[in-house]
């Protein structure tokens, strides 16, 4: 399969052209059905590490696809690699990424003109076609959705989407506007999010599409629901949303511990509070909800078990009349499953970014299990740290897997084996530990601020500026908490006051700011739509940092200090008020009116579309 247009050669998502060597791998693959790595190498005489890296990038690129080989024998199966068909990548890729830059810079939500463009689109599609798809003639409404759905499928895959399966859920694996998803992606997916509900329309079906992402494999879905003449039902919000309720309880009685702690008159006066204020929010509310979101993507029913138990560790924590001891086992049980629950998505998926979490998670374990054993939060606080940082940033790996390169994931793991080391060595060196744990977090915060899209993205305009902002925000506080580490153990109250609360409020916090419009709503099954209040919380939280950490610890004003402190809690309550107030006003939305249940912001060309 030559690139009989034009000899030169073709280019990657960032537009810099193919060396002569990717170009000839590429034209090898092409001209085959399918290859494994060791033919590419045989046929090619490259070197085997070459030709890996070629491949990985062409499949970053979009040119081509892998699937494990089936056949019998024990260990990993090897790869086998397929070119993507010319007829899947658009020669108007250059052209979209540009409106679409256009669109977003000109207006202050640019998703709801793309989305009507791509009901516009859908709707063509289907009038080019023959008349027996422009209407449905299906007896009732049941089966007229029914065909809708499997014409979407059709067109999908017409389009150059490569959907593989045929049933509710059909994987794509390639995007044929990839390089405009990478770098307008609420507008491009917003597009195609139109694109599914004009073709329902034009075919005469009663449906509503919405894309929202879904954190297995960096892959986003999209759901078409049955929209009634009187309004219409979204999907109704997930069981899952009962695993979000001891999560609250943690956050809210940690917050509340924060105002013991600084001296402030708080609603509940529990002596026990204070004591257990750090694990309540960071295992209780936010181990549960990275927890659930796994076990989402797991789709095992055994898989909740981790936020499950992690949520009732986080409540046990609250009750006076459960014993400490109980209350930190079952936190080690729920840290312990969640490492467990990783083991299955390492069979689906052998990866090193997901490789990171799981050694994130195996430092959550490690934490608890200090925790129980002693009382000294300086020593098992490091360790969450870890879980934490390691966890978000395989994260952001994962959504921002093409811009950072096939080689991200090694990197990653590279700097989660370097603070893990740094933990290990500061239980016998804890200066050393220290010093080498801020090395690592500084080393690590630089890569991701030089590779993450946000950069390129807050220069944009609505959520995808509001994401950006709350990313770097969150970088800039980790690289701080890097900072004071180099300074040595943290045994000063002022010191270690400055990195827990420069970790877990300036980077976690932010992160889960940035991602809530858009995790939530797959995990949870709500419409959680971005709205421009979600500033508030997010600079009043920054605001409330800088009190603390610079004038409070940094220059030893005691008033800054509780202020500050006051500030954080206001943020934090802030932030789940509006958020409840987004989803509330989004869900009960009628008369047809279409509120976005979250715009999928990952540059993947890994999709999953779910139709229902």
């Amino acid at each position: 399969m030559e690139n009989t247009s034009t000899g030169d050669p073709r280019r990657t998502a960032s537009g810099r052209r193919h060396s002569s060597t990717r170009e000839r791998l590429l034209r090898e693959l092409e001209s085959r059905a399918e290859a494994s790595t060791a033919e590419l190498v045989d046929a090619t005489g490259l070197h085997e590490n070459t030709v890996r890296g070629h491949l990985d990038r062409l499949r970053a690129d979009g040119y081509i696809r892998r699937e494990r080989e089936d056949g019998p024998g024990r260990g990993r199966p090897a790869w086998r690699w397929r070119a993507v068909s010319p007829e899947q990548l658009s020669p108007y890729a250059g052209l979209a990424a540009t409106l679409a830059s256009a669109l977003e810079q000109a207006s202050s939500d640019p998703f709801a003109p793309a989305r009507r463009a791509g009901i516009s689109w859908g709707e063509q599609l289907i009038a080019d076609r023959p008349a027996s798809d422009a209407r449905g003639t299906a007896q009732n409404a049941t089966a007229q959705n029914a065909d809708a759905r499997a014409l979407v499928v059709e067109v999908m895959r017409e389009q150059g989407f490569a959907p593989e399966g045929d049933g509710e859920v059909v994987r794509l694996h390639t995007c044929p506007l990839l390089s405009a998803a990478v770098h307008n992606p609420t507008v491009v997916c917003a597009v195609h999010e139109g694109m599914v509900e004009g073709i329902a329309r034009a075919h005469g079906a009663d449906l509503e599409s919405s894309l929202t992402p879904f954190s297995d494999d960096a892959r986003a879905y999209c759901i078409c629901v049955p929209r009634h003449e009187t309004g219409f039902t979204r999907r109704a919000p997930s069981w899952r949303l009962i695993w979000m309720l001891p999560a609250g309880v943690a956050l809210l009685a940690g917050l509340n511990a924060a105002l013991l702690l600084i001296g402030l008159p708080a609603p509940i006066d529990g002596s026990r509070l204070p004591e257990v204020h750090g694990m309540l929010l960071t295992m209780g509310f936010v181990g549960t909800v990275i927890s659930l979101e796994r076990a989402t993507a797991l789709r095992l029913w055994y898989g909740y078990a981790a936020p499950a138990l992690l949520g009732l560790g986080g409540i046990a924590l609250v009750v006076p009349a459960v014993p400490l001891i109980a209350a930190k086992a079952i936190l080690v049980a729920g840290a312990a499953v969640f490492v467990l629950v990783y083991i299955p998505l390492w069979r689906r998926q052998y990866d090193a970014a997901l490789l990171t979490q799981v050694l994130g998670a195996a430092l959550a374990l490690a934490g608890t299990v200090l925790w129980f054993v002693q009382d000294n939060m300086a020593q098992v606080i490091p360790w969450i740290i870890g879980f934490v940082v390691l966890t978000i940033a395989a994260e952001r790996v994962e959504l921002a897997r093409i811009t950072m390169g096939p080689r991200a994931g090694i990197r990653l793991l590279v700097h989660g084996w370097v603070v893990t080391a740094a933990l290990t060595v500061g239980i016998v060196l804890p200066d050393a530990g220290a010093v080498l744990l801020g090395a690592a977090l500084l080393s690590l915060t630089g890569w991701l601020v030089m590779h993450d899209v946000a950069r390129r993205t807050i220069n944009s305009t609505g959520v995808t500026r509001y994401m950006a902002a709350c990313i770097l925000g969150g970088y800039v506080w980790l690289a701080l908490a890097g900072a004071v580490l180099l300074l040595g153990q943290l045994d000063a109250q002022r010191q270690y006051d400055a990195v827990i609360h420069a970790v877990f409020l300036g980077y976690t916090f932010s992160m889960i700011m940035a991602h809530a419009t858009t995790i939530l709503p797959a995990v949870l099954g709500i419409a959680l739509p971005y709205r421009a209040a979600f500033w508030a919380p997010a600079v009043l939280l920054h605001i409330a940092l800088v009190v603390r950490i610079w004038l409070g610890d940094g220059l030893g004003i005691a008033f800054a200090w509780q202020l500050g402190g006051a500030l954080g809690v206001l943020a934090l309550l802030l932030f789940v008020l509006t958020a409840l107030a987004s989803a509330i006003r989004s869900n009960s939305t009628k008369n047809g009116t279409s509120t976005k249940a979250g715009i999928p912001t990952r540059s993947s060309i890994a999709t999953r579309v779910e139709l229902r």
